[in-house]
């Protein structure tokens, strides 16, 4: 009550990127008044990229896109 905050978590995992995971946690992501959408907007964006360039579902992602993900 002292405080009025609100806080997205996206989380930190050791786990390989892949397709499959960067879906995975744009979809763990809920937001019913849009406020996090800022945050989800480069994920979505990210996504769109692995799409374009037809990765497989659980192919690591190349290094330049690890770094946007992680960014």
């Amino acid at each position: 009550k002292e405080k009025d905050t609100l806080s997205v978590q996206m989380g930190n995992s050791l786990e390989t990127i892949t397709k499959r995971t960067v879906l995975g946690r744009l979809a763990r992501t809920y937001d019913p008044l849009g406020i996090a959408s800022p945050l989800t907007l480069t994920g979505k964006q990210l996504y769109r990229e692995i799409c374009d360039i037809k990765m497989a579902w659980d192919a690591e992602l190349s290094s330049e896109l690890q770094h946007k993900y992680s960014a």
